[in-house]
């Protein structure tokens, strides 16, 4: 199971943890800041139990696709990495509601 990292943690020596903003099937979405670029990202890290080979290499791939796309509704993939125990994604962070939220609001 994923432990959850404490606002403050630096997580894979770049990243500074501000604070949890949701969690998957998978894994954690941080509210992050880099450290040596003083910008906040969204930070996926998924949980230790997933970093198969199989599921290592199918982040790898979503990672790899997600960097590739450039549309104003598409997120930007800022960087991939593994520590020795997680897999992490680094997304631009997108600040409003989530799409459950305006789907609730709008039925």
């Amino acid at each position: 199971m994923l432990p959850t990292l404490s606002a403050g943690t630096i997580f894979a020596r770049r990243y500074r943890i501000i604070a949890p903003l949701a969690r998957g099937g998978m894994g954690i979405v941080y509210r992050a800041e880099h450290v040596g670029l003083g910008r906040e990202v969204a930070l996926k890290v998924l949980d230790a139990e997933f970093s198969t080979p199989t599921l290592a290499a199918r982040f790898q791939r979503e990672a790899t696709s997600a960097a590739r796309l450039d549309h104003p509704g598409c997120v930007r993939i800022l960087d991939h990495g593994h520590t020795a125990t997680f897999q992490y994604l680094a997304m631009e962070l997108v600040e409003g509601p989530t799409l459950a939220a305006v789907l609730r609001r709008s039925c």
